[in-house]
C-alpha cells in the first residue's frame, strides 16, 4: 500500500514537486502507471478542467500532446504563461 502523503509527483521521472494532496496524489498514480504501460508513446492527452496546467506541463514536458480545457480565462492565461 502506499501512503498518498508520501507520493512524489513525477512522469517518467523527469518531473519532481512539492509533496501532494491526496487527490493529485491519486491521480499521478494513475497517469503513472498509464505511461508505464505505455512506454516509448506519445500519448494524446485532453485536461478538462486543466487550469494553470499542474497535469498538462509535466505531460507535454515529457514529450506528450496535451490540450487543456478550462472555462476560466485567467487560468488559460497562466498556462500560457508556464
Amino acid at each position: 500500500m502506499t501512503r498518498l502523503d508520501r507520493v512524489e509527483q513525477t512522469t517518467r521521472g523527469r518531473f519532481t514537486g512539492p509533496p501532494l494532496t491526496p487527490r493529485t496524489a491519486v491521480i499521478w498514480s494513475v497517469l503513472a502507471a498509464e505511461l508505464d504501460r505505455r512506454a516509448g508513446a506519445e500519448l494524446t492527452v485532453l485536461d478538462v478542467g486543466g487550469g494553470t496546467g499542474g497535469f498538462a506541463v509535466p505531460l507535454a514536458q515529457a514529450g506528450h500532446r496535451v490540450t487543456v480545457v478550462d472555462a476560466s480565462p485567467d487560468a488559460l492565461a497562466a498556462l500560457t504563461r508556464r
